[in-house]
């Protein structure tokens, strides 16, 4: 199966439910775990799907399984907490050592964040009244599990930044990964098939391989 950032997300009717915004891999067993699906344009809502509710997966489309809906009760990838605001850490910047937030020569105020209704967006006040928050956003997924997208930087194991990911390949119907297609260049790219074998760590926003820009450039060309 092969998984790709703005790849359209179908129902098996052929009902477009989203495109993929992210792959969520497991750094330890290389699997793909589950797959952020983008909702909607202007409310735009992001939806953790496991990978065992996609039927097929190919580069043009993504056909889930029956049993996946309409999405809608599957869990959202960002979600906002709302932590009691005493919790800022004194001594950071703009904040004195009882915590409370520099006011630019005014003074100092304690900050709070009031819960916003439905839609809204939270806001904060210093002279405000009330008990304080601060908003945290969680990812809906295992703590360890890195959540890859497009673009993500590719450095080689003497340092040096070789390209960005453009796709994750499985084999057949299994989950396990086998390949990382990586694109370099702006006009004339080029694309290579990275083994899995070759990642020595994983992170969401960079890739190290575990060889040389001079063994990379040994891959043959990936053709699509």
């Amino acid at each position: 199966m092969q998984y790709k950032q703005n790849t359209p997300v179908l129902t098996p009717s052929g009902t477009h439910v989203g495109h993929i915004d992210r792959v969520v891999i497991n750094p330890k067993t290389r699997e793909v775990e589950y797959l952020v699906v983008r909702k909607g344009v202007l409310f735009v809502e992001d939806k953790v799907v496991p990978i065992n509710l996609v039927h097929t997966a190919t580069e043009e489309r993504v056909t889930l399984k029956e049993e996946a809906g309409k999405l809608v009760s599957l869990p959202e990838f960002n979600e906002v907490e709302y932590l009691p605001f005493e919790r800022i850490k004194p001594g950071t910047e703009n904040v004195n050592a009882q915590g409370r937030v520099n006011l630019g020569g005014v003074g100092y105020a304690t900050p709070y964040f009031w819960y916003p209704s439905v839609g809204a967006q939270p806001w904060a006040s210093p002279m405000s009244a009330g008990p304080g928050y601060e908003a945290r956003v969680k990812e809906n997924i295992p703590e360890n599990d890195v959540a890859l997208k497009k673009g993500t930087r590719v450095m080689t194991s003497d340092n040096k930044e070789a390209g960005s990911i453009e796709e994750v390949i499985t084999q057949g119907n299994d989950k396990k990964v086998t390949h990382f297609v990586m694109t370099h260049g702006l006009i004339n790219k080029t694309h290579k098939a990275i083994p899995v074998i070759w990642i020595k760590n994983m992170r969401e926003n960079e890739i190290t391989l575990d060889v040389t820009e001079e063994m990379l450039e040994m891959l043959p060309e990936h053709h699509k």
